[in-house]
């Protein structure tokens, strides 16, 4: 498996550097080429991590369907969010920073407070707002995308 991602990722090098060097007419020194390939695997792991995280909301979703549970979007949010840490974590780890010998919590700390900290926050303020008001409004829109 690892000699098939070997062989798929040089091609992919390849397709890339005859599309920016032969056909745009762009020159690279060799470390500025390896960056834009680092640059180009952590947009590849952010568009896998994209994807997972929207996959396994949406497959929470339809797992509490049938129970009718009010925090399901809650439940869904929180399994995609900490599942595609992990994956990003890992991947980013094996593939772009091959070199780097951060500590997992440190890596997690460092890059992802903020962004726990605000979803925990944001989910801390819907479960409030829905069981103190009954009001399910932020359920089917976040108040920046509803027009009221």
């Amino acid at each position: 498996m690892q000699e098939f991602a070997k062989i798929v990722w040089n091609r992919l090098e390849h397709l890339l550097y005859f599309i920016f060097v032969k056909l745009l007419h762009l020159t690279f020194l060799d470390k500025n080429w390896a960056g834009f390939m680092q640059f180009v695997k952590f947009g590849m792991v952010g568009l896998s991590n994209t994807l997972l995280s929207y996959i396994l909301n949406v497959m929470v979703l339809l797992i509490l369907m049938p129970f009718s549970v009010s925090w399901d979007f809650f439940a869904g949010n929180i399994v995609g969010f900490v599942l595609s840490v992990l994956w990003s974590f890992y991947w980013n780890n094996r593939l772009v920073e091959s070199a780097s010998e951060d500590l997992f919590i440190l890596w997690l700390y460092r890059n992802h407070s903020q962004q726990c900290a605000v979803m925990g926050v944001d989910h801390a303020a819907w479960y409030f707002k829905i069981h103190s008001t009954g009001d399910q409004s932020a359920v089917q829109c976040s108040d920046q995308f509803c027009d009221e």
